[in-house]
């Protein structure tokens, strides 16, 4: 893939692989150990990848250059966050998690951050 599409072929192939690692590494685990790996969970997240994909491709073949990565950046962010509330992605244990990042933040965007995981997933936040 380098030689033949240069950074993409690169970008790909490295995107695979790290893909075929994880799965690899998934797939023990649960043999191993018997773990519950909440595979629906993680085709929540998954779905809610793929819209953010699809919408970034659109932009960026639709608008070339520098405009066109800086609005699909922004587009990708807004998007995923669509596609996670979307598809119910986070849970109730994962919304303390995701909380903790608002005591990072500077006062004034605390209730911002708070807003925003209460508007990701509105029946499991506080």
């Amino acid at each position: 893939l380098t030689g033949r599409y240069g950074a993409n072929g690169a970008a790909i192939a490295n995107g695979a692989a790290q893909t075929m690692a994880a799965v690899g590494i998934w797939f023990y685990v649960w043999r191993t150990y018997r773990l519950d790996l909440k595979l629906a969970d993680c085709g929540r997240i998954l779905i809610s990848g793929l819209i953010m994909v699809a919408g970034v491709l659109a932009i960026v073949r639709t608008i070339p250059g520098t405009p066109g990565l800086i609005i699909a950046v922004a587009a990708g962010a807004a998007l995923w966050a669509i596609g996670l509330r979307l598809t119910a992605a986070l849970k109730h244990e994962d919304i303390a998690r995701v909380q903790s990042v608002a005591k990072q933040l500077p006062p004034s965007l605390q209730p911002m951050w708070k807003n925003l995981i209460a508007w990701l997933a509105p029946s499991v936040a506080q």
